[in-house]
């Protein structure tokens, strides 16, 4: 499967499903791994990946997701490691 492989769009693509619950069994979890290995491998998304988290009304995940990008394009990866370990956490 592409998103096995590293294809940050396939990637993204089933973060989406996950989160809006179409196609497939709604599952928040499942949407935060995918939409963070989508930003692992192309941080480009992540504007789309932000919007996604808020169409499916996961307003404090998006916030959280904004927070560690925010965290991490600044350098400070403790810190955006911490904000990944609240942000699974906080899912589950």
């Amino acid at each position: 499967m592409a998103a096995e492989q590293g294809n940050a769009t396939a990637q993204f693509n089933l973060g989406l499903m996950y989160s809006t619950g179409k196609y497939i069994t709604k599952d928040k979890v499942k949407a935060l791994d995918y939409y963070m290995q989508a930003y692992k491998n192309d941080d480009s998304l992540v504007p789309h990946i932000i919007h996604s988290l808020k169409d499916a009304n996961m307003f404090v995940e998006a916030d959280e997701f904004t927070k560690r990008y925010e965290l991490g394009k600044q350098g400070d990866l403790a810190e955006a490691m911490y904000c990944t370990n609240r942000l699974s956490q906080r899912s589950i």
